[in-house]
């Protein structure tokens, strides 16, 4: 879990595995796990480009049924439906994260390539242009994109600093350990490392309330995280799952905190879809101590 102070952008809780720590300088998976995200990825690759780009809002119609016969399979299928549903809302297809619609943003509207650029170049997450692995070609600039079908992952500080885009307005910043460290020299304070983080606006503001208004519904009836919210609070966030059920994904925050959560085995392994999504089940677990006492506030209008 990475968790990351929307004002200052400090960021203020991490952790990178369970258990008792029994190395030093060891790998951290918050920030440099390399873990599919599924469909946390889609606000971030799909719906806020296509948003921003002028191709849609939330209350377009697109249609939930296959994008292809692949194999003579219809392709791509909806996590845990057994069947598709026809016309509907760009909203309540984020809302309960359906693949067909995601996929048809991507190659119909975005573009593979678009997007591949919008996620590294204004959510600042790295992704691969294309090289060999094992003798294949391989890229991100592909429909699995808009799935989260990466070729090396990301880990859940960029995905909390990306996140953190849409409640601040459409605003890019980063997060920071250190804010400043310095050193007397003869007297005077000498500045070594100064941690300032310049804010550029990535998104229009638009395109944030609308993601903010649609992320929102993933508490709600239908949604994927449905029960998990803040009460008292204006929540939202998207979780994740990737094929096998290898990676489990939830990326959430309110005006205050922006949190990112991946649950898997380090070895991956297939874990159950039944009941909640654990990710999502520990960010409520984390947030709403975090909120005690806070009062609510809205996202900027």
């Amino acid at each position: 879990i990475a968790v990351i102070d929307n004002q200052t952008h400090n960021l203020v809780a991490i952790a990178g595995q369970f258990g008792e720590k029994t190395i030093n300088r060891g790998s951290n998976y918050a920030n440099s796990g390399s873990r599919q995200p599924g469909s946390a990825f889609k606000p971030l690759a799909v719906y806020s480009p296509a948003i921003e780009l002028g191709y849609i809002s939330p209350v377009s119609v697109l249609d939930d049924y296959p994008y292809q016969i692949l194999g003579g399979k219809p392709w791509p299928k909806n996590s845990g439906a057994s069947h598709y549903r026809g016309h509907i809302t760009v909203a309540e297809a984020l809302k309960r994260s359906l693949n067909t619609i995601a996929v048809r943003l991507m190659n119909d509207y975005v573009t593979p390539e678009e997007s591949f650029k919008f996620v590294q170049d204004r959510y600042h997450i790295d992704l691969e242009e294309g090289r060999m692995i094992r003798g294949k070609w391989t890229s991100d600039i592909t429909t699995p994109l808009a799935m989260g079908g990466l070729t090396d992952g990301t880990n859940v500080r960029d995905m909390a600093e990306a996140y953190s885009v849409f409640p601040n307005n459409g605003v890019y910043q980063g997060s920071r350990t250190v804010l400043k460290i310095t050193q007397l020299v003869d007297g005077q304070e000498v500045t070594l490392v100064d941690n300032t983080l310049e804010r550029e606006q990535v998104i229009k503001p638009t395109t944030a309330w609308y993601m903010n208004d649609m992320l929102q519904g993933v508490f709600t009836g239908g949604g994927t995280a449905y029960g998990l919210g803040i009460k008292g609070q204006h929540a939202a966030g998207k979780t994740g799952t990737t094929s096998d059920n290898y990676d489990r994904w939830f990326v959430g925050y309110t005006p205050y905190y922006t949190a990112a959560v991946w649950v898997g085995y380090e070895t991956p392994y297939k874990m159950s879809l039944k009941g909640k999504n654990p990710a999502a089940v520990l960010w409520n677990q984390v947030m709403v101590p975090l909120h005690e006492g806070l009062e609510d506030r809205n996202y900027a209008d």
